[in-house]
């Protein structure tokens, strides 16, 4: 009896097996879906840890408010930027914050919302006398400081630069630079102006701003919250439709509005349009 009992048991699971496959069930129903994953790097002034050891910024709280909304409790997971690249370049189901719109990662990434639009450029210390033009003239330099895995690092590589040095951190790089071992580094104006304040000056660079200064203007670049490539349709709508709803309340203006405030305060030069930052160089 136990035997026809288990088989009958079996008949009707297949059955129900088939009847769900037949019906469409969901995937992760017949198939686990891999959780989502979000991950980041510091890249100030959006993603930074406070004195307290929390990790902060416009973008974090933008990703923090959007999983409220959405009934999510995903803990951000904080990398250096090559290992998060291959984490989003690689799984599914992948948030990340802020990656940059270049025109060779048109395709690579879902877009769900801008970040901000940042002025790119090399930045040197003031006392080297370069005259730069065109990215070509950079190949003038002895060596240029940039971040492993950065898009600005492939946008040299792509122009044909040898004479780059990478590093790990931008605080790593900008260092170098005041000690005069670097020719440049290629960054952006909010960075060097963020991280001369934070990191640098309480280092003993207490001219840190004033010693380090524009070359080359490359060009203006927004950065955006991206989903991996090969995610799950139904989730990236789902996230696209939420920031889409999130920055559409008063809520959220006045979340932008406090860290705007809060950057103001620090010295910064930026603007809010348009659901992004917009920022420029730092006086």
């Amino acid at each position: 009896m136990q035997i026809i009992n288990m088989g009958s048991r079996l008949r009707k699971g297949i059955i129900l097996l088939l009847f769900g496959w037949i019906c469409g069930w969901p995937n992760n129903v017949l198939a686990s879906e891999p959780p989502l994953r979000i991950v980041t790097s510091l890249d100030g002034p959006f993603v930074f840890v406070d004195d307290s050891g929390k990790l902060s910024g416009y973008a974090v709280e933008l990703i923090e408010q959007v999983q409220q909304q959405l009934g999510e409790t995903v803990s951000i997971e904080v990398y250096p930027w090559a290992r998060t690249k291959h984490i989003l370049d690689t799984e599914p189901n992948v948030l990340a914050f802020s990656v940059v719109k270049t025109d060779n990662r048109g395709e690579e990434y879902h877009w769900l919302t801008p970040i901000s639009r940042n002025v790119y450029a090399l930045f040197s210390h003031k006392d080297n006398q370069f005259e730069i033009n065109t990215l070509a003239d950079l190949a003038r330099l002895q060596q240029i400081g940039v971040l492993r895995g950065d898009f600005r690092e492939q946008v040299l590589v792509d122009a044909g630069l040898t004479n780059l040095h990478a590093f790990n951190s931008w605080d790593q790089a900008l260092e170098s630079l005041l000690l005069k071992r670097l020719d440049g580094v290629f960054f952006s104006a909010a960075g060097v102006d963020l991280l001369c304040r934070e990191d640098l000056i309480p280092k003993g660079y207490a001219t840190c701003l004033q010693d380090i200064t524009p070359l080359y203007i490359y060009r203006v670049i927004p950065s955006f919250v991206v989903m991996s490539k090969q995610s799950d349709k139904a989730l990236v709508a789902r996230w696209q439709a939420a920031f889409e709803r999130y920055k559409g309340e008063r809520a959220y203006v006045l979340m932008a509005k406090r860290w705007q405030d809060t950057y103001h305060r620090k010295g910064m030069r930026l603007s809010f349009a348009n659901g992004a930052f917009d920022l420029w160089q730092a006086q």
